[in-house]
């Protein structure tokens, strides 16, 4: 404070805005003269005084949300149909290396008939019979009737 005389003022205001400033220079370690003396003071300086009750600062206006991309609905089923999809080929993927073994075991099974059928034969039937339709046979046979006439 200063050395010259200071003059008192009577100041009438209602019981709430008293409680206010009470409340406020408590908060600030201050009486409420000396509340009332810097707010007169920056009033008349100009200056932005001192607050009885602060309002809080307003908060920034929320940014409004940016719209989301509108998504059809065949394309938001896809990944379910992939999953089906790849799910149809390890089946199948399954099925045909069972099929292989299958035919695998019935080509050996075939290979021990033919070999109690026909014991003595290198050739299955259907090879000889293919192999005596070749022209060189027909041609041996040819020259086996000329030489040996229609009894050979």
């Amino acid at each position: 404070m200063r050395d010259e005389r200071l003059q008192t003022i009577s100041l009438r205001i209602p019981e709430e805005t008293y409680e206010k400033l009470k409340k406020y220079a408590e908060e600030h370690g201050s009486s409420v003269s000396d509340v009332m003396r810097e707010l007169i003071d920056g009033l008349l300086s100009g200056a932005p005084g001192l607050s009885p009750s602060p309002e809080p600062p307003s908060p920034p206006p929320a940014p409004e949300p940016t719209p989301q991309p509108v998504i059809p609905a065949e394309i938001l089923a896809l990944p379910g149909k992939l999953q089906a999809i790849e799910q149809y080929e390890i089946e199948m993927r399954n099925y045909v290396e069972a099929m292989a073994c299958r035919v695998g075991e019935l080509q050996q099974e075939v290979k021990r008939l033919l070999m109690v059928v026909f014991p003595f034969m290198p050739l299955p039937p259907w090879a000889v019979m293919s192999a005596l339709e070749n022209p060189v046979v027909q041609q041996l046979e040819k020259l086996a009737e000329k030489y040996y006439g229609d009894g050979a």
